[in-house]
């Protein structure tokens, strides 16, 4: 209907389709208070938008046609309260929106230059001295990473490439964020790692002779690839999957138990 009303009043239907396809998410994590989650929700819909949509991403015209849509399909249960909670609502995640829609514009191009360009031997460096200062700053964490130098820096390469592509092919980079999200839950790494690890390959970035709007442009993606990977681990890493994890037969049986028989 939202995407029926978007073509007859002349909106932007990539627009329609992407808020749509991550609609139920966003009712979700507006009612849980999750005003993080809703920020991170958005700026996924912002990168999508930056790889897809043509034209301007026009989010008043969004509103009306789901504005319309909603009071169409539901004449009976339709109310000044439930419009009001719809204005509210999308206040606040138009809000979010229009924080992260100009980010993968401004960003994409600088990134893209200082990843192709950067020398390998200085990426190699960085890496090293990123991970030298996750151990000094959290020595647990090599208990996690026990891998030789060239794995440990293949690892910042990797993440340092992953934020240029996550600009120049949004749909199927969040897509491979998400899988190895959910291959992290087999390593069994606290989450709680994720920003410092960050942290320190952005500290490390701002001591080079780097474009600021290029570090600044790696460290907004690099904030988006851990905060969508810390989510689908939280939200992978069942009870159950966490008892497989830990080898523990007694806890597999109290997470099973959760579980209806037929749905074993």
């Amino acid at each position: 209907m939202v995407v029926f009303n978007a073509r007859m009043t002349g909106a932007n239907e990539a627009v329609a389709d992407i808020i749509l396809k991550h609609f139920d998410g966003l009712v979700e994590r507006v009612a849980a208070g999750g005003d993080a989650h809703v920020e991170l929700e958005a700026n996924i819909m912002a990168v999508k938008m930056h790889g897809s949509v043509k034209g301007q991403a026009r989010l008043d015209q969004f509103r009306l046609c789901m504005l319309a849509s909603l009071r169409s399909l539901l004449p009976q249960l339709w109310s000044s309260e439930l419009e009001h909670a719809w204005s509210m609502f999308w206040a606040l995640v138009e809000g979010k929106l229009q924080v992260g829609l100009p980010m993968p514009g401004k960003y994409a191009a600088p990134v893209a230059r200082l990843i192709d360009d950067a020398p390998m031997p200085e990426k190699r460096a960085l890496a090293m001295r990123a991970f030298q200062r996750l151990f000094k700053q959290i020595p647990d964490t090599e208990n996690y990473f026990k891998q030789n130098n060239e794995r440990l820096i293949s690892i910042v390469v990797r993440a340092l490439e992953m934020t240029s592509e996550l600009y120049q092919d949004p749909a199927r980079m969040i897509d491979a964020v998400h899988s190895l999200g959910l291959r992290h839950i087999m390593f069994n790494v606290p989450t709680a790692y994720f920003e410092p690890f960050s942290l320190c390959i952005m500290v490390e970035l701002e001591a080079m002779d780097y474009p600021i709007v290029a570090v600044d442009g790696i460290a907004w993606a690099l904030t988006l690839i851990s905060s969508i990977m810390v989510r689908t681990i939280d939200e992978g890493a069942t009870p159950l999957v966490r008892a497989v994890l830990a080898n523990s037969p007694k806890q597999v049986k109290k997470a099973l138990a959760e579980y209806p028989r037929q749905g074993r």
